[in-house]
């Protein structure tokens, strides 16, 4: 999955998410976009929470969470993350 910029007329890609398979929701906070969402594991086709962070346009974090998918919250001061497994958020 990739995640493209606009910028006037001109469409960039900004980084290739290639743990996530589906994004649920995209918020940026300061210098930071926060992705969300679901990952499928290559190997054994089991699905996992996804949530990565693009630190100013240009530092990719990915971090795989178990569960189905995961969430995001986003308050006045900081963001939150949640993760769904079976129905029970953890």
């Amino acid at each position: 999955m990739k995640l493209y910029k606009k910028s006037k007329n001109k469409t960039d890609t900004l980084v290739y998410l290639d743990l996530c398979s589906e994004a649920r929701e995209i918020v940026q906070k300061d210098k930071v976009v926060h992705i969300s969402g679901t990952g499928i594991d290559k190997k054994t086709s089991k699905q996992y929470g996804y949530y990565g962070q693009l630190i100013g346009d240009k530092t990719l974090k990915q971090y795989k969470f178990p569960g189905w998918f995961t969430n995001i919250k986003k308050t006045k001061f900081n963001i939150y993350i949640s993760c769904v497994k079976m129905g029970c958020i953890l």
